[in-house]
């Protein structure tokens, strides 16, 4: 049985999750964004009925103090919003994943969806240990695209896909 130091245990660890952040990436980039020539990020939709408008995506940080001075926990959520769309029942979220695109969308009822993209322990508040690299492992992992579901029961035209932990505008 040959051991490995832990040091070439890192470093093969390493490599494989470097790997894994590229082919999520590659695999991201084929995903459908719409108009040909369109910009990372979301554009408006021209006017179309049932339409997703003012798409807005944020981080937002929360903290916990731990126990005598064991510092603070602290969350990342990434939050996406929309401008209400008239004569909706609900709304669509399609989620694209570095294994492929949902087969069914997940069903809304309110005009945000949030999630946790980053958790961690800090010695003081404001630190984030961790942050950025988990935000950078996170974002070309999963994306959102919401469509919205009409009282008609017509839908209307699926936004473009915003990847999670990006900020737009």
């Amino acid at each position: 049985m040959v051991r490995r130091s832990g040091k070439r245990r890192a470093a093969v660890g390493g490599a494989a999750l470097l790997c894994a952040a590229l082919a999520v990436g590659i695999a991201l980039a084929v995903v459908p964004k719409g108009d040909e020539g369109e910009q990372r990020g979301v554009t408006e939709p021209r006017g179309e009925r049932g339409a997703i408008t003012g798409m807005r995506a944020q981080l937002v940080d929360t903290e916990q103090p731990l126990p005598a001075g064991e510092g603070v926990a602290w969350t990342t959520r990434w939050r996406l919003c929309w401008d209400a769309v008239p004569g909706t029942t609900a709304y669509l979220l399609t989620i694209a994943t570095s294994e492929g695109v949902s087969p069914s969308p997940v069903v809304r009822h309110r005009r945000c969806y949030a999630l946790t993209v980053a958790t961690g322990r800090a010695p003081a508040p404001g630190e984030r240990p961790g942050r950025r690299a988990q935000l950078g492992l996170m974002e070309p992992q999963l994306a959102v695209s919401v469509a919205a579901s009409l009282a008609d029961g017509a839908t209307g035209p699926p936004s473009p896909y915003v990847s999670v932990g990006e900020r737009y505008p």
